[in-house]
């Protein structure tokens, strides 16, 4: 009954993904598997940001949500200038995981100036 942030949503692309503690090795086919109940979700929930960690969940949503022949294999082309893409009223932004291969990969100066362009 007291919801300290109930503005706030969090949920993994892939929903059926987890087990134990199995971890890592996602693919686009395995993010792919649940792209319906996810646009499904975003449709209810009507998010005004989403945030993909890494570039393979961006593709995923990108392709779900907006264009389903969008491709892009590097992170840095992916998120650019800082530029979002849009489905609806909602503001996709894609980021570089936070984990060590994302930061590493990226830059740490570029991700952290990729948190700060998510508007509020």
């Amino acid at each position: 009954d007291k919801k300290k942030y109930p503005d706030l949503f969090f949920c993994n692309c892939n929903l059926g993904y987890r087990r134990d503690k199995y971890s890592g090795n996602m693919t686009r086919k395995i993010l792919a598997n649940d792209a319906a109940e996810i646009k499904s979700l975003i449709d209810i929930i009507e998010p005004e940001n989403i945030i993909c960690l890494g570039l393979d969940t961006s593709v995923v949503v990108i392709r779900t949500l907006i264009d389903k022949k969008f491709s892009c294999n590097r992170v840095s082309e992916l998120i650019g200038t800082g530029e979002h893409y849009i489905y609806g009223e909602t503001y996709i932004y894609p980021v570089a995981h936070p984990g060590y291969w994302g930061t590493s990969t990226r830059g740490e100066d570029n991700v952290i100036a990729d948190w700060r362009r998510i508007r509020k």
